[in-house]
């Protein structure tokens, strides 16, 4: 069964759906809510691959619900 896109609907609710609809996406948000901002702290709560939160995230942002900041000018060596 192919999903349905709400993003063209004039209902904001159906089109807000398009951005968090999948579930990813709202625990994403949730732990965004809860303070989180380092992609580590998303990956070690939620248990998700990296791939996979890379495209939530950048969704996510595209949409304008989260926004994408340089945790630091300069990053420590590794």
């Amino acid at each position: 069964m192919q999903r349905k896109s709400f993003g063209k609907m004039s209902c904001p609710i159906a089109r807000t759906l398009e951005c968090v609809g999948e579930w990813w996406s709202m625990l994403i948000m949730r732990d965004a809510l809860h303070g989180m901002t380092r992609f580590d702290e998303f990956q070690h709560s939620l248990g998700i691959v990296p791939n996979t939160l890379t495209r939530r995230l950048n969704a996510l942002v595209e949409a304008g619900l989260l926004e994408r900041r340089r945790y630091s000018d300069h990053p420590a060596a590794r």
